[in-house]
């Protein structure tokens, strides 16, 4: 284990997203190391022709598996939005290193589906399931507002985190 408090920013994260700059920043502030294993975005994969998008998600998935079995010295484990589908393995490696997971959820499946989509009951109760499961499996949950704390099944597990917010 590491002398100082080492945080690991692991996932796709969109290059100069305000959320991640703020908690780079308070993390850093609050004496914690940030090391990354991610994968820099210019843009969302949606913005990605159809035909590429399942490429490019899994080309990133399997390149982010691989490099984050080489990680060894870190305390946290951070899995940035967009991270659900990591969160699965990233509980299964932690098995044995028995490391604290923290998701970033700022971006919640079922609120953006109901925002973007017409209101299908199955269809949302699939992603809020696929959601909690998720939320089960790591240890801490952040979420941007007071209103998202209250829509998760875990609340115990969750922490604010305003967007912008100072540290």
């Amino acid at each position: 284990m590491s002398s100082s408090k080492t945080v690991l920013f692991y996932g796709w994260i969109l290059r100069g997203l305000t959320r991640v700059k703020t908690i780079e920043k308070g993390l850093i502030d609050n004496g914690w190391k940030v090391k990354e294993c991610v994968e820099w975005r210019v843009e969302g994969l949606w913005d990605a022709k159809k035909l590429r998008l399942a490429y490019d998600f899994l080309k990133i998935y399997f390149s982010l598996l691989f490099r984050f079995l080489r990680y060894k010295d870190y305390d946290v484990i951070l899995i940035h939005h967009f991270g659900l589908p990591f969160v699965p393995f990233i509980k299964l490696c932690n098995l044995t290193k028995r490391k604290i997971i923290v998701l970033d959820s700022y971006i919640l499946l079922t609120d953006t589906y109901m925002d973007r989509c017409k209101s299908n009951k199955i269809i949302r109760s699939f992603l809020s399931i696929i959601e909690n499961i998720c939320f089960s499996m790591v240890d801490f949950v952040l979420v941007d507002t007071m209103e998202n704390l209250k829509t998760i099944k875990y609340q115990k597990k969750g922490i604010v985190i305003y967007n912008g917010a100072g540290t």
